[in-house]
């Protein structure tokens, strides 16, 4: 009678022990799939960071490059003589301010809507 009370509890103390594991694969696979939810949120969010910026680093490029085309606009207007060149010059101007400040306009309101505050 002690071997078969013996291998009863070996029997008991096996599947104790398989109940044991089976909850900690359960628990460590739920661990798994929430640090992949988490991982896959933050890799969103970094992706909208990313192209937020993408954004903003294009737009103030354009911005650079209207600058520069609007004192290259102001420096040939003051340089030339010709009345015709002139005008041609000050028309050209008022496009590019006009895009300027469209430009700016934008700007401004992704810094001040609330992005960057």
């Amino acid at each position: 009678m002690s071997k078969a009370k013996g291998k009863k509890i070996k029997n008991q103390t096996s599947i104790r022990i398989f109940i044991v594991v089976l909850i900690m694969g359960v628990i460590g696979i739920a661990g798994v799939l929430i640090q992949k939810y988490n991982a896959d949120r933050l890799s969103d969010h970094y992706e909208n960071e990313v192209m937020k910026i993408y954004e903003d680093q294009k737009l103030m490029d354009n911005v650079a490059g209207l600058l520069y085309r609007h004192q290259a606009l102001v420096a040939n207007h003051l340089r030339t003589r010709d009345e015709a060149e002139k005008d041609s010059y000050e028309y050209s101007e008022i496009i590019c301010r006009e895009d300027l400040k469209r430009d700016l306009t934008e700007l401004g309101d992704r810094v001040t809507g609330g992005e960057y505050e």
